[in-house]
Order: C-alpha cells, then structure tokens, then sequence
C-alpha cells in the first residue's frame, strides 16, 4: 500500500519553497523563490521613505525597484492622500531616513495625480524641500512626469514667497543652481511677486507673522523686491537694497584672498559663497569652520585635517559631532556618520591625503548613537540575527556599504543599550540540495544550524569594529530566516525578543519562519517575540500578519530603537 500522504505538507513544517498549508492566500513567491507573506502597500511604502531605492537589490536593479515604488506610492494616494502626505513629512522633516530623495520622489508623486488638499501639499513641499537643492529635486522629478501647471506654481511661490527673507535669500547663494535648475529658471516659471505694502490687511499687521515676514515690513518688502529683480536679472549687480547675505556674498566673490577670513567672520558666508580656488587655504577654512554647519563640517572633515584646521581645532569639531542639540537641528541620520566615519578613516580620497584623528574618528562613533532615537534598556534577553547570505551583501546608496554590514552597525545601539548577544546566519545551497540540515549532519561536529554562527559584539566596540567583525565571516551562502530560532534552540537560549536584520528573500529552509518561531516557543519561551528589520525595499516579509509577538520595520529607520524597545519592553 502506498503511503499517498507523503505528497502532502505539514503545516507544523512546510518547505520554504511551498506556501503553508491553509496560509496561501496570505503568502506569494518571493524573487529568490520563496514563499513569504505578503507585504502591504503600506508597509512598502514606508520601506521606500527610509530605505529607498538607490543602488538597487541583488534581485532587482534600481530602475525597476523605483518604478516598483513609485507605483506602491499611487496606489497609496488613490486610497488616501492626505495619510501618505503626512507620512511623508514626517520621515523628512525628522530625518528618520539616510537620504530625502524617496520623500522628494512621493511628494513629486502626490502633485502628479489629481487630488484635493492644496494647503497640506503646500506643508508637505515646504517641509519637504527645506533647501534650494531640495527644491531643484523636486522640480526635475515633477518636470519628468507632467508639464507646468496653476496649482504646481502656485505651489512654488508659496515656497518662494512664504520663505523668511534672510533664508530665501540664503537658499539662493549657497544653492545656485542643482539638477539642471538655476533661481532664474524657476522665478521665470513661477514669477513670485513680493505683496504691496498697501495690500496687507490690518489683521495681518497686527499678527506676529505673515507670509514668513517680520513686522517690519517695509524693509522686507523693499529687499524682497530687490532680490526677485537681482535673481531674474541676466547681469545681477550689488544694489543697497539686497539682503545682506546677497551682498556679502557678492563681496567674498571678489575678495582677495588676505582680506577672506576677516569677511567671513564678519558676514559669516557658509562654505558655497567661498571661490572653490580659496577653499583650501588654512585660514579661510579656519574661519568657515567657526560658523560651520553640522553636515557641511562631517562633509568636510578629511580636508579641514589635511590643511591642519582640525588638529588645531579638534576639541571645537569633537563638541559639535556629539551635541545632540545640533545633530537633531540639523537632522542628521546616523548613517550619515557611519559613512563618514568610513571615508576619513581611510586617510586618503581621489585627490587629498590626511593622518585621521582617532579623537575625531571616536566623536563620530559616538554621533552614530546619538543620531539614533534610543531608548531606556528593556532588561529583555535579545539575541540579534543578522542576514549574511549572498543578497545581503549587495551594496547600497550609502556609498556601496553591503547590507549586511550597515546591519551589523545597526545592531550595536541594542548591544549598547541591553548587552545583547548576536549571530550572523546563512545557508550553502549545496547543503539545501542535498537535504542537509545542520552541518553536525555533514561533519559530525556540535549540532548547529546550518551556516549559523556567534558574532562577537560588545559594547566597548566602536561600529566600524562591528563592521570588520562581521565582514570576517566571509560569508554569502543561501538566506534561511528560520535559521536564528533554530539556532536558539539548539544552543537552548532563553531569548525574550529575536531582532532579524535581513532583506527577506528566504528560499532554503525546510521550514518557514513563523514555524520554527512556534517550535522555539512551544519548548523554550511562549512569550518570545520577534522583530523583523527589513533591509531593502522590496516586496517580501517573513513577519506573519496573523501573529502580535511580531514586529516588522524598516532597518534604516533612525527612530527603530525606539520603537523596538518599546515593543519589547511592552510599552505599547
């Protein structure tokens, strides 16, 4: 008799390669091959706020993973724009994303459809494009899917009108022209006219505010309308009336060399108002470096050591990385110091040469942290699992850093806060075809999962040191996100949360995630919970829908130790 039943699957225990059993409208094929569950377009589209897109995957490349996106980003406005705006602005405006350019693309987006709410589309471009580079951005993205229109320039003389005289006339110097856009070109598309003095009301004179003006009103109408004539002018020349940064940066242009410092200090013109040609003399770099903003001075650090700024100034460039006043004015993401730290360690670049300061290489594992929303410790038992398969070691758009490095450089702030433990998980396909589960099985050693491995953090370690150890391994083998409960299991951990860093391609395990979390449940901690930080922005998750102890985020995300300890912790 034969035994038909072996053609069935377990729903306790189901290929990867199948869907469970009963779960298969909630689970479609990955791109690896895989069946995981199904990730809503919301999820997606957070993903792609913080993630983004650039570089592409190791399945997909980056054309058609931000066509993907941009299409998750319609649908979600066809269903509620006003919730994908107010999204929007908040990934941007709290900089909980490395780059702004996914939040630039959905707002570009949102003024590509038509759609209701003109004044929160207004919030959304000024809170948005906070800068002239910003706003350049965002004009070649809407120029690339629609033409000019009333309600796109209505939109953008808001921008330009509404702005505080001193900043718009900031944005104007330091941001010429970016993404094929001069002010010229876009005060010629938008012709913004400064208001009569006789056309604001008397409400309005007595308010606090109007249109971003001050109460003297009439010399902010006057210099106003010179800057609107200088911008549009084909010969801009100094006039009295100009706001004095203009004006100063009109003077720095035709300075001489001896006389720069002094100016700089006295109008206090940011580094783009400086000729390049001065930009590397010791005093002049001296003097932008006093009044320096946070990301121009991590932009600039190997140069300002190069030409001895920094070693005089060390103690100055050490407090302002570390303030945690100025990085979050100046909303600066913590992989923003990562990939910093990564360059001026190195000592030298396409064409400069510099000793690094390991003072200052210190300052900026320390910003790293700070940079993160991290919250009070949980007291939980957390083991971090960190994907290090093949397609985790794709490089990304924050300067080809692999995956599952920035994951490792992630990790550190729960080895910080709770002493976690870690391990780093994949799987050699060669062992999945031959229906090898654990490598005890290929040479009788001590029964550990296959590929899976103790990766030793500690909390003395700086995040480039977890970053090297982790690269140590020298793996890419298959993904397996089954691996880190198995892994528990065996080694028979007591863990109260599981925090997987992975892009959620698994293929090769002989059982599902959410199953082998039941397994480490039923015999080691009912109560185990699980977080699931997605690495990319595609379209899979191993977070099942159906279960409350699981979590899933986005791994980029800077306010995720926040919200992780809280889930833990069962504050929420």
């Amino acid at each position: 008799m034969k035994n038909l039943s072996r053609h069935l699957s377990d729903p306790r225990k189901t290929p990867q390669s199948e869907p469970i059993p009963g779960r298969e409208s909630q689970m479609e094929k990955n791109v690896a091959g895989g069946f995981t569950f199904k990730t809503g377009d919301w999820e997606r589209f957070d993903r792609f706020l913080i993630i983004g897109t650039e570089g592409g995957t190791y399945y997909a490349d980056e054309r058609k993973l931000t066509r993907e996106s941009a299409d998750v980003v319609r649908r979600c406005l066809a269903v509620d724009p006003a919730r994908v705006l107010a999204r929007t602005i908040e990934v941007s405006d709290q900089g909980l994303a490395p780059k702004n350019d996914p939040a630039i693309l959905a707002l570009a987006l949102a003024f590509c459809v038509p759609m209701g709410l003109p004044d929160l589309r207004v919030r959304a471009l000024q809170k948005v494009c906070r800068t002239g580079t910003h706003l350049f951005e965002f004009m070649q993205a809407v120029r690339s899917m629609r033409g000019r229109g009333r309600a796109l320039n209505g939109a953008l003389r808001k921008w330009i009108d509404q702005r505080p005289i001193g900043d718009l006339a900031l944005q104007i110097v330091k941001y010429r022209s970016r993404a094929g856009w001069t002010w010229r070109d876009l005060f010629r598309q938008v012709r913004p006219k400064p208001p009569a003095y006789q056309q604001i009301s008397e409400k309005a004179l007595r308010s606090d505010e109007i249109l971003g003006y001050s109460k003297d009103f009439d010399e902010e109408i006057v210099q106003r309308r010179a800057l609107y004539t200088w911008v549009a002018s084909k010969d801009p020349k100094d006039v009295p009336e100009l706001p004095r940064v203009v004006r100063a940066f009109l003077r720095a242009q035709s300075a001489e060399l001896k006389m720069l410092p002094a100016l700089i200090r006295e109008t206090r013109v940011p580094w783009e108002c400086v000729p390049s040609e001065h930009t590397t003399n010791p005093a002049v770099l001296e003097a932008l470096f006093e009044t320096m903003p946070m990301t121009a001075t991590v932009r600039q650090l190997s140069k300002l050591t190069a030409h001895g700024v920094l070693p005089k100034r060390r103690d100055d460039a050490i407090a302002r990385l570390t303030s945690p006043e100025q990085i979050a004015r100046a909303r600066v993401h913590p992989v923003t110091f990562l990939v910093a730290s990564g360059a001026y360690e190195l000592g030298f670049s396409k064409n400069l040469t510099w000793t690094p300061d390991p003072r200052i290489v210190d300052a900026l594992d320390d910003a790293f942290h700070i940079a993160l929303q991290t919250a009070e410790p949980t007291g939980k038992r957390i083991l971090l699992a960190i994907d290090t398969s093949g397609s985790m070691r794709k490089g990304t758009g924050c300067n080809g850093i692999p995956l599952f490095k920035l994951a490792a450089a992630m990790a550190m702030t729960y080895v910080r806060t709770d002493n976690a433990d870690a391990m780093a998980f994949d799987i050699d396909p060669a062992l999945i075809q031959r229906g090898v589960n654990s490598r005890a099985d290929v040479d009788g050693k001590s029964s550990v999962s296959a590929g899976s491995s103790p990766l030793p953090l500690s909390t003395r370690m700086r995040v480039v040191d977890a970053m090297r150890a982790i690269d140590t391994l020298r793996r890419g083998g298959g993904t397996d996100c089954s691996l880190p409960f198995k892994y528990a299991l065996e080694r028979e951990l007591k863990v109260d949360a599981f925090v997987v860093f992975t892009d959620n391609e698994t293929w090769g395990g002989n059982d599902h995630p959410t199953q082998a979390i039941s397994k480490y449940r039923a015999k080691m901690n009912p109560k185990a919970k699980v977080v699931w930080c997605a690495m990319t922005a595609g379209a899979s998750s191993c977070g099942d829908p159906n279960d409350t102890r699981m979590l899933s985020l986005s791994g980029f995300d800077a306010s995720a130790p926040s919200i992780v300890s809280n889930f833990v912790a069962d504050r929420f």
